[in-house]
């Protein structure tokens, strides 16, 4: 898949000459074009132990839990050429060629920014008994950036490397037949998931401005659900979600953690007959929400032969907030809604604290006038 856009700028600061100096003014324009490459296919190897095994064999049962596995492949080629005369090629028009082709036309024309993004990716999942299902995903990919640079015209790489490994779910739900009195329905969703990444970004002169030699990143969400059938259908739900973070340059470490919680639970409330509503029920929800973040930097000092390590810290903030809705139909034209929430937010690097409450209850009356003429 490829395209080409041309845009021309009316307003521009000045016009350009087409060639050499004697050349005719034009209008500055901006060329652009992309080419994307997608490959992928599917292995279905539980499938082939399933049809070279009896039905009996435990060959056949593990041939069943194995789901197929998507293989893909993606590269991605852009270019951008900005404040320009020059009318590109057929090829160009039509994203043919690599990169080099992207990065510079004939007559040493090179590009204001060109990237190369290069991905590849495998995903597989096991099908286990009781509702269990295990889904693990591998994914690395590079990223080439190229910019002119002002200074001397030529043009500047910046490389990326990302690795996404392990990346694991797994889920279960479960419906008891022997409680399903008490309880109706139970499900549990958890992932692991490591990705690093290592950036290297050169100065206009060539030498090396930054350079992150790792940023590794490692998220760990919890998730489950319970339905009580005793409670009325009261169904509660759970999170627990862990997100930690280093980024390594020259001279300092950085470290982020990021928690957060949250449980809700949420019924139908009857409300009494007398009072003659549309649905008979109230819709409650009650929730609590919570989250936490740290980050703090380290580094280090040459003092006379020694190095003494220095740390600061960067953020040490949080939200906590409890909420309250109801809602439900009086009538056909009739809507009753409350929303209550205390909300806290802190920061302890200044030792600042602020809590907000609000109460609003409103009413939405829905009618129809008829037919205008």
């Amino acid at each position: 898949r490829s395209n080409f856009r041309l845009s021309k700028d009316p307003n521009a600061r000045a016009l350009l000459r087409e060639g050499d100096s004697t050349g005719a003014f034009r209008l500055p324009q901006r060329l652009g074009a992309a080419q994307s490459l997608t490959a992928g296919t599917q292995l279905q190897l539980g499938r082939f132990l399933m049809d070279r095994a009896k039905d009996s064999s435990w060959i056949h049962r593990i041939g069943k839990a194995i789901a197929p596995m998507d293989i893909s492949w993606q590269k991605d080629i852009t270019s951008n050429y900005d404040n320009t005369v020059y009318d590109p090629g057929l090829g160009y028009q039509l994203g043919l060629g690599g990169i080099e082709t992207f990065r510079g036309l004939n007559k040493g024309r090179l590009a204001t920014t060109a990237g190369r993004v290069q991905a590849f990716s495998t995903t597989g999942a096991l099908n286990l008994p009781m509702s269990i299902s295990v889904q693990s995903r591998f994914e690395r990919g590079s990223t080439e950036t190229w910019t002119r640079r002002a200074l001397d015209g030529f043009q500047a790489l910046i490389t990326s490397e990302r690795r996404r490994f392990p990346d694991v779910t797994a889920r279960w739900s479960w419906r008891p037949r022997r409680f399903a009195k008490v309880i109706s329905m139970v499900s549990y969703e958890g992932r692991y998931n490591v990705s690093e990444q290592e950036t290297l970004v050169p100065d206009e002169t060539g030498a090396i401005a930054d350079r992150s030699r790792g940023t590794s990143r490692r998220v760990q969400p919890f998730s489950g659900s319970i339905t009580w059938k005793f409670l009325g259908d009261l169904t509660t739900n759970g999170l627990v979600d862990r997100s930690h973070r280093e980024d390594a340059r020259p001279g300092s470490l950085t470290l982020s953690d990021t928690k957060r919680m949250s449980f809700d639970m949420a019924r139908n409330v009857p409300l009494p007959k007398k009072w003659n509503t549309k649905d008979g029920r109230m819709r409650l929800r009650l929730s609590f929400q919570s989250e936490e973040a740290t980050a703090i930097v380290g580094g280090a000092s040459e003092m006379t032969d020694s190095i003494v390590a220095t740390t600061s810290v960067l953020n040490n903030s949080g939200r906590q907030a409890y909420n309250i809705n109801a809602d439900t139909d009086l009538s056909e034209m009739l809507h009753f809604s409350l929303t209550a929430s205390h909300i806290i937010t802190f920061d302890r690097n200044y030792n600042r604290r602020l809590a907000n409450t609000l109460v609003s209850v409103i009413f939405q009356l829905q009618f129809f006038a008829g037919e205008l003429r």
